[in-house]
C-alpha cells in the first residue's frame, strides 16, 4: 500500500510539472492602415483595421505574460504597446502609428510577433 502511495504521487507530480511549464499566451496584434474608398463618388482616404490573432506557447510563466505588457512598448522601439484584454487571457498589442499601406501594417504584426517570440522566456 505504501508503495502505491509513493508511485500515485509520483506520477501526479510529474504531471502537475507538465501542466504549470505549460503557459500560453493570446495575443491580438492590430495595426492600421490607410486605404483610398469612394463614397458617393468622392474619394477619401480612410483607416483601415489589420488585426491578426496570435497564440504563443511554451512561455516560461505568467510572469513573461506581466514581463511582456508591461515592457513591449521598450522591447519594440515604441512601435507598439500592449495590454491586458478585459475578458479572458488575451492580450490586445496596437501599433503606435498608422502605416501607409496593408503591406507595411502587415509586415508591422510581422514585428510584433518576432518581439513576443524573442521574448518568451523573459520574466
Amino acid at each position: 500500500m505504501q508503495g502505491f502511495k509513493v508511485i500515485f504521487f509520483a506520477i501526479f507530480a510529474i504531471l502537475t510539472a507538465g501542466v504549470i511549464a505549460d503557459v500560453t499566451g493570446k495575443f491580438n496584434i492590430v495595426s492600421k492602415y490607410k486605404a483610398e474608398k469612394v463614397v458617393n463618388g468622392k474619394k477619401t482616404t480612410v483607416e483601415q483595421r489589420n488585426p491578426i490573432l496570435y497564440e504563443k506557447k511554451g512561455l516560461k510563466s505568467d510572469k513573461t505574460l506581466d514581463a511582456l505588457v508591461k515592457n513591449f512598448n521598450d522591447w519594440s522601439g515604441g512601435e507598439f504597446n500592449a495590454k491586458k484584454a478585459r475578458a479572458g487571457s488575451l492580450y490586445n498589442v496596437e501599433a503606435t502609428k498608422v502605416y501607409k499601406n496593408k503591406d507595411d501594417s502587415t509586415a508591422a504584426n510581422n514585428r510584433a510577433k518576432k518581439v513576443i517570440n524573442d521574448n518568451a522566456q523573459k520574466e
